[in-house]
C-alpha cells in the first residue's frame, strides 16, 4: 500500500485546513509492539492559548491503540475536543467526533481521549498506517485561531549511532520546574531507558 501524494505534502495540507490542531507522525512505529513500548507522549504544544500534549498507548494483548489529550496548565473551562488518527490515502481523520470535557474536574492534569480507538490491523489495512508511520492529532474544534496548526515528529530508533540518544525539549520554559520530566522510552543494548531532568536540581 503507498501513499498518493507524499507525507510532506499530506502534512502541509492539513495544518492549513485545520488551523486549531496539532499533528503527532510517529516514525518506525512497529517497534512499540517489538520491545512492548505502552506509551509515547508528544511534547507540549500550544492551543489557543492553553498547553496539551497527546498520549498514545498500545496494548499488546487488545493489540488496540488509544489516544489521549492531555492538559498541562490548570483550566476551569468545559472544552470540546477531538483526538483521532489521520488517514494517508485521502484527506480523512477517524472519528469525526466531537467530545465535550470539564478540565476544571482538577487541579493536576487530566488525560481524556478514546480507549480502543483501533486495532493495529485496521491501522495497516485501512491505511492509517503506511511504511512504517502513523499520524495521531487533536484539535479544538469550538475554538478560533488564524495561527496554522502545528507537527512534529517523533521516531524511535532501534540502534542509536554510537548507542547515544539526544532528548530534544520543546519549549523548555513551560516546565513545571517543582517536578521531574522524562523522555519517552528508548533501546539502548536491548534494555529499555529514560532521561530523566530536575529543572531546580535533585533535591535529596
Amino acid at each position: 500500500m503507498s501513499r498518493p501524494i507524499p507525507i510532506e505534502m499530506m502534512v502541509q495540507e492539513f495544518k492549513k485546513n485545520h488551523t486549531n490542531s496539532h499533528l503527532f507522525k510517529i516514525d518506525n512505529f512497529s517497534l512499540l509492539t517489538k520491545y512492548e513500548i505502552d506509551c509515547i507522549e508528544s511534547s507540549v504544544f500550544d492551543l489557543c492559548g492553553r498547553k496539551w500534549k497527546i498520549l498514545v498507548n498500545y496494548d499488546e494483548d487488545e493489540e488496540h491503540v488509544s489516544i489521549f489529550l492531555e492538559n498541562q496548565d490548570p483550566l476551569d473551562v468545559e472544552l470540546e475536543y477531538q483526538v483521532y488518527v489521520v488517514s494517508q490515502l485521502k484527506a480523512v481523520w477517524y472519528p469525526k467526533v466531537n467530545v465535550k470535557w470539564d478540565f476544571s474536574a482538577s487541579s493536576k492534569p487530566i488525560a481524556k481521549g478514546i480507549t480502543n480507538l483501533m486495532s493495529l490491523d485496521d491501522l495497516k489495512s485501512k491505511g492509517f498506517l503506511i511504511e512504517d508511520c502513523c499520524m495521531f492529532g487533536a484539535s479544538l474544534p469550538d475554538q478560533k485561531t488564524e495561527r496554522p496548526g502545528t507537527v512534529e515528529c517523533f521516531s524511535l530508533i532501534e540502534k542509536p549511532l554510537n548507542n547515544k540518544v539526544t532528548w530534544m525539549m520543546t519549549k523548555f520554559s513551560s516546565f513545571d520546574p517543582e517536578k521531574a520530566h522524562q523522555s519517552n522510552e528508548f533501546i539502548v543494548g536491548n534494555r529499555k531507558w529514560r532521561i530523566e531532568v530536575h529543572p531546580r536540581g535533585l533535591r535529596k
